[in-house]
């Protein structure tokens, strides 16, 4: 049995094939979303790269909220349809779920996870609940139970929540441009960049064109006092944020972070006494509580093409959607 997995975010898609329930990860691939028109030509391609005419199922795992058999994401103009993905891989099913979702059910062996420990607890429990949560082309969360039930939510889309005066500013000027200012606008590689435009004018410096990428290089180099100080509120508010998720989520079984903008902050969150680590453990009577959370960084840019494949293996053929027969 040989399925399609799919990490499809805002920037980038990620195919691989999984093979009687284990992912091949010779078979792994990424492709850079702008370089294609639609999910189905990046399929095509990959099918026709690796000489396969079809799959016998299919899992996507995309960066919106899914909800029958045509769903267009959240931070991409793109809609994908199972129908027209059944068609292309002959396949007899196609699963969407989030792609929170797919990362929660690739928790279901951290042992195998490749990872660095941001933060070690006192005590941990290996069968408590687990929390995925990361900052990429957007921001969002997945709790996977002791049972295996992974719960998926929209965490990013909920309100910034305001503690100190420079706060006070990111929410203005974040509201100014879309409305309102959600976790989702600031974590993320636009908003560290929006982020960094806010800091050079309380700085009085002259902002410069620079992405999310040459941001977090200049932070790691020194050489951009903006950048430094961008860095350290992003991981201030991420810090802040993942304290507040691993209270609500009780996440004894571990904090894991992921997402491309994560994973390049890491030689920062591993700094001792780091912005990060100060005020995720910063929750006033809940203090000793959090020393009971562990957070670690997973460094796998494939993650979720494992949980796709634990989907898969745990629903069977339940539950996919087929051609629409008409």
């Amino acid at each position: 049995m040989s399925d399609l997995v799919c990490d499809l975010g805002g920037t980038h898609c990620r195919l691989g094939t999984s093979v009687n329930g284990a992912l091949d990860v010779t078979k792994n691939r990424k492709f850079q979303n702008s370089d294609f028109n639609s999910l189905n030509e990046i399929i095509k391609q990959y099918m026709n790269a690796s000489s396969v005419d079809a799959f016998d199922a299919v899992v996507i795992a995309m960066a919106a909220p899914v909800s029958g058999n045509v769903v267009t994401l959240t931070n991409l103009n793109w809609e994908i349809s199972s129908d027209r993905i059944c068609h292309d891989t002959q396949a007899r099913e196609v699963n969407f779920i989030n792609d929170f979702e797919a990362l929660g059910y690739s928790l279901a062996q951290t042992d195998l996870l490749k990872q660095e420990l941001i933060i070690q607890a006192d005590s941990t429990a290996p069968q408590g609940t687990k929390l995925v949560l990361g900052a990429g082309t957007g921001f969002n969360c997945a709790a996977r139970h002791a049972k295996g039930a992974v719960s998926t939510c929209e965490a990013g889309h909920t309100t910034f929540p305001i503690s100190n005066e420079i706060d006070v500013i990111i929410s203005r000027y974040f509201s100014q441009q879309y409305g309102r200012c959600s976790l989702d606008r600031v974590l993320s590689g636009s908003g560290i960049q929006t982020l960094y435009n806010i800091i050079c004018l309380e700085m009085a410096i002259t902002p410069r064109a620079i992405d999310s990428t040459a941001i977090v290089q200049s932070a790691l180099r020194g050489n951009c006092r903006a950048s430094v100080r961008t860095c350290d509120e992003f991981l201030r508010i991420l810090g802040r944020t993942t304290g507040d998720l691993a209270l609500m989520f009780l996440a004894h079984g571990g904090v894991y972070l992921t997402g491309g903008l994560t994973r390049a902050l890491l030689p920062l969150l591993a700094l001792h006494g780091n912005s990060f680590e100060r005020n995720f453990t910063s929750k006033g009577r809940m203090a000793d509580m959090m020393r009971s959370f562990s957070v670690s960084l997973i460094a796998d840019d494939f993650q979720a093409l494992r949980g796709c494949t634990e989907y898969r293996r745990s629903s069977g053929s339940s539950g996919g959607l087929g051609m629409d027969p008409q």
